[in-house]
Parts: structure tokens; sequence; C-alpha cells
């Protein structure tokens, strides 16, 4: 069976002003789920953009968003110039609560993404870039 797929792609300013169209991108993608659900998982898609661009290279401060969509799933893809996430951040998420960062003025937002994801990764690719990859599943073929 041929799997139906739509890709779209935006690389945009990694600025702020840049977040409420890559939002709507994210809400349209996701427009087949519960609204609770919708804006959980916006939320999670959100808290990655913040800190890509948070994050980002100033000498390079772009961002690319891409989105694929299957019937199964739908990929978020953040793609960004930046310092990357530590291997002791990453590690320490398995076993971090949010009563450890409640009080920390920073340090949810993956947390945030790894408990609302269905799946999500982080790596670098050959050129660099920190890429974040967050799954979220379609719920009728959960």
């Amino acid at each position: 069976m041929l799997t139906k797929q739509l890709m779209v792609e935006v690389d945009c300013p990694s600025t702020s002003t840049s977040l409420p169209i890559l939002h709507h991108l994210s809400r349209e993608a996701l427009q087949n789920l519960e609204e609770e659900d919708q804006i959980k998982k916006c939320f999670a898609i959100n808290e990655g953009l913040i800190n890509a661009i948070q994050y980002s290279d100033r000498t390079n401060a772009s961002i690319s968003f891409s989105i694929i969509k299957t019937e199964e799933y739908t990929d978020f893809i953040i793609k960004n110039y930046g310092a990357q996430i530590s291997d002791i951040v990453l590690d320490n998420l398995s076993t971090q609560t949010f009563d450890d960062v409640l009080w920390e003025e920073s340090g949810r937002g993956l947390l945030i993404i790894n408990e609302i994801a269905d799946e999500w990764s982080f790596s670098r690719d050959e050129q660099g870039r920190n890429i974040l990859k967050i799954r979220m599943r379609d719920e009728l073929y959960d």
C-alpha cells in the first residue's frame, strides 16, 4: 500500500517574529485532533521552535521548519545552527521531573517535549545544524 505524504518546509529568520506563522502551520498540520490534544501538542512544538530561536548562532540566524504528514503520524523537524545540547542534559530527561525545574529560569522546553511528544530525537547533521525531530501520532492509528 502506498502511503500518502505531505511535506512543507519553511526557512525563516531565527527571530520571535517567525513564531506566529510557524505556530499556524503546526496547528493546521494537527487539525484532525481534538482541540485539547492539538493545543497540547502545538505547545510542545512551540517549545522546540522557541529553543531553536533562542539558541541559534547569531552569525547564521535562520531556522528550518519542516512538517511531514502521513496517514499515521506527523513529523515536525526543526533545524538551526547553534550550540549542541549536551549529553548530560539529554540523559537527565529520563529522570528529571517538572518539580526539579519549577523555579529555574529555563530548562523546561525539552522536558515538555519529552512529556507530550509520542517520539522525539535530537541530532546534528553533516553541516553542523541541530536537528530536533518531534513525532506526533495520529490517534486513529494508535
